[in-house]
């Protein structure tokens, strides 16, 4: 994403990869919001993805080990997709507030 590089089938494979049941729970933090912001780097809205990833990381105690740039990462990812997440949104307020 950082060169600028883009193949639509390379990135659908990858997300079809990124949604096989239990996978995403194996990335780290980083990993899971650099994940969200390479796909809107791209301009890549892929919304099963990004909900995969909005309902991962909801759950408890996996936002635990974001720091404030994983955090501002996966917000702009799914501002810059349109990506509504009401859920997300609550989980990494009250991450936020014990930063």
């Amino acid at each position: 994403a950082t060169l600028g590089i883009q193949s639509d089938k390379l990135m659908a494979a990858v997300a079809q990869r990124l949604l096989t049941p239990g996978l995403l729970a194996t990335f780290d933090a980083q990993s899971t919001a650099t994940i969200a912001w390479a796909f809107a780097t791209l301009d890549i809205r892929h919304a099963a993805l990004m909900g995969a990833i909005a309902d991962f990381v909801v759950q408890p105690g996996v936002l635990d080990p974001f720091v404030a740039q994983d955090i501002s990462m996966m917000v702009w990812a799914f501002g810059r997709c349109q990506i509504q997440s009401p859920a997300l949104i609550e989980s990494i307020t009250n991450r936020m507030l014990v930063l």
